[in-house]
């Protein structure tokens, strides 16, 4: 059973039936749904979506390209450029407004064979013990409330996790959550592709951001760790309205523009490090606190995670396996994510210094190989441990044009 049809139950089932295993995702909400996201289908998502024998190119042909990042301090030097990769080679992310990929990801899964059953809220997880299965309280669209029975519960249920609550994981520490606001805006013209990141030294880590979805339709938002606003004592969207206020190049992308009705959420970091099994419960994407703590990116690990699941629960069930499966998934998915989520964290550290970003910008701006650096890391272009390598660092501050030797 999983609990959650977004990107990493949807993963999650997919790895299940494409080995020949039957699966259920309970969806508390009917398709198309919105989900407050950033909209961004890293590389890394777009290579696991293809691994799970998706139809790429469809998928290609509705998204809008974001080819690379403008970044603003406040009162300090702007940094603009492609993403590329540890090669130099342009590599883009994809964007797509969640309400629109989530019912084309979910519309697939279903073709693949998976049971979707939408608009079944899970109320209540008793999990298994032992050999037991496990206990779920469902409530349906008419409000009556049945009971279910699983041998395995994937948690894929979001930020508020009723699965994750349930296993007793559910925390959201200051430090390690986000607090952030989202809106779309319509007839607003970029000059490029790009995403643009407005902050200054109170917001770091956090920041403000203008990401196309569309021609003219942008994904507009504010980030935050949640003990950076309790230390402000201030909220997202104020804090919004102060960077429009001293922001002028914000304040005049968003002149004239239609704005969509404002909506908040919470990310989960994963710097949290929250048990992702046990018993007889997984958690995956934000029910697991899998989401980047440098950029804030969540889908990527979710639906690496999802597929991690499926593949490991398929193993056993099909008998293939003998142990633990949630012991040996907590410790397969902390090492397949700990290669990027390690690094991110020591880069949010560094982020969070003011007078190390108002050195790094001046630096970046006129160093070719160090600003190809910066962006390749705030895109996700390529692999952290790739980027971060001694091999590549010494290759971007030897490269002094915009042209890369290969390495």
């Amino acid at each position: 059973m999983v609990v959650g049809a977004g990107p990493g139950g949807c993963a999650t089932a997919l790895a299940l039936v494409r080995r020949g295993i039957r699966v259920t995702l309970l969806e508390k909400a009917r398709f198309p749904r919105d989900k407050v996201c950033g909209d961004v289908l890293l590389p890394a998502a777009i290579e696991s979506l293809e691994a799970l024998g998706l139809p790429i190119r469809e998928l290609e042909a509705r998204v809008h390209p974001n080819t690379g990042c403008r970044y603003r301090l406040l009162g300090s030097a702007e940094v603009s450029a492609t993403y590329r990769d540890h090669h130099g080679r342009a590599r883009a992310s994809w964007t797509m407004p969640r309400h629109q990929f989530d019912a084309w990801l979910a519309s697939h899964t279903r073709l693949a064979g998976a049971r979707l059953l939408e608009e079944e809220t899970v109320t209540e997880v008793v999990p298994g013990n032992g050999s037991g299965p496990c206990c779920l309280t469902v409530r349906q669209r008419d409000g009556t409330v049945r009971g279910v029975s699983a041998d395995f519960v994937v948690g894929a249920d979001g930020a508020s996790s009723a699965v994750a609550r349930d296993l007793g994981c559910l925390r959201h520490p200051p430090e390690h959550t986000c607090v952030a606001l989202r809106t779309y805006a319509h007839g607003v013209r970029l000059p490029d592709p790009f995403l643009e990141i407005f902050t200054a030294p109170h917001l770091l880590p956090g920041c403000a951001w203008i990401l196309p979805v569309g021609p003219e339709t942008v994904n507009v938002g504010l980030g935050v760790l949640k003990s950076t606003a309790q230390r402000l004592g201030s909220n997202p969207a104020a804090l919004f309205r102060q960077a429009l206020e001293s922001m002028p190049t914000l304040r005049q992308r968003m002149e004239g523009a239609r704005w969509e009705p404002w909506r908040g959420w919470h990310l989960p970091g994963a710097t949290e490090q929250r048990v992702c099994g046990k018993g007889r419960v997984l958690l995956v994407g934000d029910a697991g606190a899998m989401v980047d703590p440098f950029t804030g990116h969540g889908i990527h690990h979710a639906l690496q995670a999802g597929r991690l699941a499926g593949s490991i629960l398929a193993d056993h069930l099909s008998g293939s396996m003998s142990g633990d499966p949630a012991t040996r998934y907590a410790n397969e998915v902390a090492a397949l994510l700990g290669r990027e989520i390690i690094p991110g964290s020591q880069l949010q550290r560094l982020h969070a210094r003011p007078g190390l970003v108002r050195l790094a910008l001046p630096l970046a701006r006129i160093h070719p190989g160090l600003r190809s650096l910066m962006m390749a890391l705030v895109g996700h272009s390529a692999e952290r441990h790739e980027l971060l390598s001694p091999r590549n660092l010494i290759a971007s501050c030897l490269q002094l044009s915009e042209k890369r030797v290969l390495v």
